[in-house]
């Protein structure tokens, strides 16, 4: 199942899903709220907050979903713990870290059914260092590594509000990064029309 097809089928049979498993999906949809203001701040403890409501919202949704989503529950409940300890200590050493990578396995290998767990497995690790990046630009390109993964993976087992979720987060971060360099750019480039201006107050005094 490719991506547009997946989202033909969530807009075709969201309403009966919703009604089948309303928890799971009232879950999902606030994480995808949670998504959006996560992406819009640039203050690294700020935003590990909102990663981690997001990170536990999604966690309960795909929990409820079932069986065939364990592997990305389990890679959200890690990121949760991962985030607790980013709060408390600021830093993950890399005796830590080194030890979330091995439990990020190990989770993925103990939930796995197919080859397509292998992708949460990848998208975990990413967050993790995403999670740990104080450099906006790095965090950006970090996460929208994570991002991707979690777009192929919620189109193959359709997860809805995941794969919505996910398509505006990367389209939110890249939005948001174009519009910084942007900023960043004018700030040491001053307009063709200051420059103007400039040259204009020259000539008249």
């Amino acid at each position: 199942m490719d991506i547009f097809t997946g989202l033909v089928n969530f807009i075709a049979n969201y309403p009966a899903d919703f009604t089948a498993n309303p928890y799971a999906h009232v879950a999902g949809i606030i994480g995808l709220a949670i998504t959006i203001f996560a992406l819009m701040t640039n203050d690294t403890r700020k935003r590990r907050w909102r990663f981690l409501f997001l990170n536990g919202f999604f966690f309960i949704n795909f929990l409820l979903l079932g069986a065939g989503t364990y592997s990305a529950a389990a890679m959200y409940a890690l990121a949760v713990f991962q985030i607790i300890i980013l709060l408390v200590r600021e830093e993950l050493s890399w005796p830590i870290a080194s030890g979330f990578i091995a439990l990020t396995v190990l989770a993925g290998t103990q939930t796995y059914h197919d080859s397509i767990d292998l992708i949460p497995i990848f998208a975990g690790i990413a967050n993790m260092f995403a999670m740990m990046e104080k450099n906006t630009t790095r965090f950006r390109i970090i996460i929208l590594a994570n991002i991707i993964a979690w777009i192929v993976y919620d189109t193959i087992i359709y997860a809805p509000e995941a794969l919505l979720m996910q398509i505006i987060a990367a389209i939110s971060n890249i939005a948001i990064y174009y519009h910084e360099t942007r900023l960043k750019n004018n700030s040491y480039h001053p307009s063709k029309t200051n420059r103007k201006n400039d040259r204009t107050s020259s000539t008249r005094s």
